[in-house]
């Protein structure tokens, strides 16, 4: 993976909450429901995460709030039930080395990584590897950090500033975001993929097995057919 080069200035990480049968892959407070029937919990499940590459110097610290990101299951394919803020992004107006404001035509880039991209692949901790793990990435100003979905009259991601697609599973594990303004917030996310995210061309979620005995009779040594926890870090760089 070929990182930025000295623009990197800030780091922050994210679960993703994977619902669907048996339990879930890693402690945290972030769960949701499933639409699959097979779920003893209902779907309850934590996020899973994981620490950040070392950063360069902080330059912008803190700059980054991270949420998550609740995937429901409809047998084998992935649901995203409603528009989904990952990361909210505050874009410094002032260079904090010097004080003073960016100059005209400044921009802000963020870049959003996945770090656990050969657990995803074959599996581990008894979870599944994915079948498909595509994601969608849509940026959108949100000022205050107020972000609405797809319910609301004025939704966040009608017309975002950037959109890129990462298809993890066939070997994209970066993408890049790019148009952010000085002094600006930005809501960094996945638009709803409901009743399935099955897009080619966009958000595309799917897994090898519906239940847990299924993944298990597959592999022992996969005791839930809920995959592998997909590990989320962003970056805000100057460009």
């Amino acid at each position: 993976m070929r990182l930025p080069g000295p623009g990197l200035i800030a780091w922050a990480v994210a679960g993703m909450a994977v619902l669907a049968t048996g339990t879930a892959y890693a402690t945290g407070a972030i769960g949701s429901s499933s639409s699959t029937t097979t779920d003893p919990a209902h779907g309850a499940a934590t996020p899973l995460f994981g620490d950040p590459a070392a950063a360069e110097f902080g330059l912008y610290p803190a700059n980054i709030t991270t949420l998550g990101l609740p995937i429901g299951w409809d047998g084998l394919t992935g649901q995203v039930a409603h528009d989904t803020d990952v990361f909210t992004v505050t874009v410094p107006a002032a260079d904090p080395r010097t004080g003073s404001a960016y100059p005209g035509g400044t921009t802000f880039s963020l870049n959003v990584y996945v770090t656990n991209q050969p657990d995803l692949l074959s599996g581990a901790g008894g979870h599944t590897p994915w079948t498909t793990l595509q994601l969608q990435w849509s940026l959108a100003p949100c000022p205050g950090g107020v972000f609405q979905d797809e319910t609301s009259a004025s939704p966040t991601f009608a017309s975002p500033t950037a959109q890129a697609v990462m298809p993890v599973t066939t070997g994209t594990i970066h993408v890049a975001l790019s148009g952010m303004s000085p002094g600006s917030v930005y809501c960094a996310g996945v638009k709803q993929a409901y009743p399935d995210a099955n897009d080619p061309a966009g958000t595309d979620l799917a897994r090898p097995y519906a239940t847990d005995a299924d993944a298990e009779a597959a592999d022992p040594a996969w005791t839930s057919a809920v995959p592998v926890g997909p590990q989320l870090t962003a970056q805000l760089q100057r460009t």
